[in-house]
């Protein structure tokens, strides 16, 4: 009788840690393929965004665009001139090292337009910079999430080259998960003699992520009010499409 409920006993405590075996195994296989399953959408999603971020760079700088922003692209070709953006880009900036308020109103219309299968749940920056000296010409789409409303803004003008960029550098780290693309492009400038120079070291760069609320952060990362990008601290100016 002794061996016998010995034996017994081992049988249950066999089954016992038998059953606590197949449990741990069962909770561990649950696990990684719940996590896995995320992982892999999300890595999905981020090369998916990345990829568009990188089509929709190349089709800005090299679409077809009329150089007078109150014509269609579809109007007849004896009554509208038509260039590729970038070359209508780098001939404004060529004058001045500024662009004009007509050419930004065909670039952020340009950008709006190729952006616009994503621009339901996708905020983004474009930016076109020299490098460690200016930013030439910079574009913000802000969506209001309370109010749905949904704001375009030119920003960065008069601003300083470092103060800007801390601050767009701040504002890409706070709204979360980004996909972006850059491309370098040349900038020249016409002398006196109508000559052209070597060209700057600048680059444009695209930025999207999810619409969320910007709000304004302090050093230990807590949050404040809502951003004001038409306020002094931006030097943005609202743009209106349509």
């Amino acid at each position: 009788m002794e061996k016998l409920g010995a034996r017994a006993q081992a049988a249950v405590t066999d089954a016992l840690y038998f059953l606590l075996i197949v449990t741990g195994v069962s909770v561990l296989l649950f696990t990684f393929s719940n996590t896995y399953g995320n992982s892999v959408s999300t890595k999905v999603t981020t090369n998916h965004n990345t990829t568009f971020a990188a089509d929709a760079l190349k089709t800005i700088l090299y679409s077809s665009t009329p150089r007078d922003p109150q014509k269609s692209l579809y109007a007849p070709a004896t009554e509208i001139e038509v260039d590729h953006l970038l070359a209508f880009i780098k001939e404004d900036y060529s004058d001045d090292s500024e662009l004009l308020p007509q050419t930004k109103e065909v670039l952020a219309k340009d950008i709006i337009g190729i952006l616009a299968p994503i621009a339901t749940n996708y905020d983004y920056a474009f930016y076109v910079s020299v490098v460690e000296e200016k930013f030439v010409f910079v574009f913000l789409k802000t969506t209001d999430v309370a109010n749905r409303v949904v704001n375009y803004y030119f920003c960065g003008q008069n601003s300083d080259y470092r103060d800007f960029k801390e601050k767009l550098s701040k504002l890409l780290v706070n709204v979360g998960e980004t996909s972006s693309s850059s491309s370098r492009i040349k900038l020249s400038l016409a002398d006196a003699s109508g000559g052209i120079s070597a060209g700057t070291n600048s680059q444009v760069d695209l930025v999207i992520w999810n619409a969320t609320a910007l709000e304004t952060f302090a050093d230990d990362g807590s949050r404040h009010e809502l951003i004001d990008f038409a306020g002094s601290d931006w030097g943005c100016t609202q743009f209106n499409p349509v």
